[in-house]
């Protein structure tokens, strides 16, 4: 049993590693289905989630998945700042401001002090007092 985890571990780092070149090559399929598999295998890795919901972002068919990626990693991993971020700018993209100024503010739950979610939330309630 751990010997199937240890290699499915590798599997996911190889597939992540390899899916990263390929997203910066634009060739986003592959890089989704590698991605996708080490969240499968590893799910406990946070840039395996950032990197699968920004492919998914790529596709205008995909935005939604891409928001529902990152409301499964913060699930999964509740207390990471850069999953919620991610989860506001996927958020940002499906154009759904409610759960955006949520994720956000648990940004600041847990990192008082981020200034990109001090700035993004300043700039959603100028927009929103006007």
């Amino acid at each position: 049993y751990t010997t199937l985890f240890r290699s499915q571990k590798e599997i996911a780092r190889k597939n992540y590693t390899r899916a990263k070149v390929l997203y910066e090559e634009e060739d986003f399929y592959p890089a989704y289905e590698m991605t996708r598999q080490a969240v499968e295998f590893d799910p406990g890795q946070k840039e395996y989630w950032v990197l699968l919901s920004r492919i998914q972002r790529k596709n205008p068919k995909w935005v939604r998945q891409a928001t529902e990626t990152m409301r499964r990693a913060v699930k999964y991993i509740p207390d990471n700042v850069e999953l919620w971020w991610e989860l506001a700018e996927a958020c940002g993209h499906e154009r759904n401001e409610p759960e955006r100024v949520k994720a956000l503010e648990e940004v600041m739950r847990l990192d008082p002090a981020n200034r990109r979610a001090q700035s993004a939330l300043s700039k959603i309630s100028a927009k929103a007092s006007r």
